[in-house]
Order: structure tokens, then C-alpha cells, then sequence
């Protein structure tokens, strides 16, 4: 069942590069850089995900990242998603997914086996939200 929202991030793209095509299917990395809060405290999130375009156009991605709050503390999360090109809006992507979470943070130590569930919206323009759900 979908729980709360734990977190919300907004951001933007810092830089794309095409990787080797795999099966004929086209790779894309993408870096971001959010803020936002996550568990209520504030954060900043720096992950990679590579987005690989499907038969039917739809994409699938996994992620890896850091988030670190204002005192240093950090958590490291890996993401998998199914996302799709917003139609109308050449060049921007939704994403919906999974998320977990490793953190020796006592602030962020809510996240240690917690599954989250994310939406992911990057903008033509490269600008991104994301939020985060707890999956009870």
C-alpha cells in the first residue's frame, strides 16, 4: 500500500552523454542534481541514471546516489524505473519506481529497509521534481 509522502525534491540535469547502444536499443546517462527534504530534513541529492529506450518507446532506468543533509550525514539509495516521453512535450520524461535506501545517518536511519516508491518528472528545459512515497 502506498504510505506517505517522505520526500520531495527539485532540481535539474547537470549533464547527459550517449552511451554504446545495447541490442539496438538506445542508452542515455543522466546526472541530476536535487534539494529538497527527505523524513523532514533538509537535503541534497546528486544520483546518475541510465535510461534505455524499449521496443514499445517506453524507457527503463536504474539509478545510483548519494543524498546528504546539511550536517554531513548521508544516505546511498539505488532506483529501478519504467518511465515514458511526456507526449506534447518533446524532449520531457516521466518516471514511476522503486527506491532503497543504506544510511549509518541517525537522521535518515528511517530509510534502512524501507522500500520507496518515486515520480520522477524531468522537463524539456532539464529541470526535475521527485517525490517519495513509503511502500507499507
Amino acid at each position: 500500500m502506498l504510505g506517505e509522502r517522505i520526500g520531495e525534491f527539485k532540481g535539474r540535469i547537470t549533464g547527459m552523454r550517449v552511451l554504446p547502444a545495447q541490442g539496438g536499443a538506445a542508452r542515455l546517462e543522466v546526472c541530476m542534481e536535487q534539494q529538497g527534504t527527505l523524513l523532514g530534513v533538509e537535503c541534497r541529492e546528486i544520483g546518475t541514471y541510465v535510461s534505455v529506450t524499449q521496443p514499445d518507446g517506453s524507457l527503463q532506468g536504474e539509478a545510483h546516489g548519494v543524498t546528504m543533509t546539511k550536517d554531513g550525514e548521508s544516505s546511498t539509495w539505488v532506483a529501478y524505473g519504467t518511465g515514458h516521453f511526456v507526449p506534447g512535450k518533446p524532449g520531457a520524461t516521466s518516471w514511476r519506481g522503486c527506491a532503497i535506501a543504506r544510511t549509518s545517518s541517525a537522521k535518515l536511519s528511517r530509510l534502512n529497509g524501507l522500500c520507496m516508491l518515486f515520480e520522477h518528472e524531468c522537463s524539456a528545459d532539464g529541470t526535475t521534481v521527485t517525490r517519495d512515497f513509503e511502500w507499507r
